[in-house]
């Protein structure tokens, strides 16, 4: 018989919706180009132990290539220190880039 936590032994989620402004406005970032920048940003900024709380996941499905927009997954206590790890990353690849996050939701669906 499997066990599973009560739900209020889960951890809540929280995504963060974001957006990548970068210099060449034609080029078009793919999508693990700008994971890896942010999950390499997050683990200088944070150390692995908090980020290892703060469970951050770039969700593929919901990236949009065309508007440069996407979602991370992370903690509830964490979302400030991913937000300033998000405002780290400088440059994907070989182009110059900012990521701004435009919200912080409790589903995916207000995200949208």
């Amino acid at each position: 018989m499997k066990l599973k936590p009560l739900p209020s032994m889960k951890e809540r989620k929280r995504y963060i919706v974001f957006r990548v402004l970068s210099d060449k406005p034609e080029y078009s970032l793919e999508f693990q180009a700008v994971r890896d920048a942010i999950l390499n940003s997050v683990l200088n900024w944070l150390g692995e132990e908090t980020s290892a709380r703060a469970g951050v996941w770039v969700i593929k499905n919901l990236w949009d290539r065309k508007k440069q927009k996407g979602f991370i997954r992370c903690s509830r206590k964490e979302t400030d220190l991913v937000k300033t790890a998000l405002a780290m990353v400088h440059q994907i690849g070989d182009s110059r880039v900012i990521i701004q996050s435009l919200r912080v939701t409790g589903t995916i669906k207000k995200g949208k």
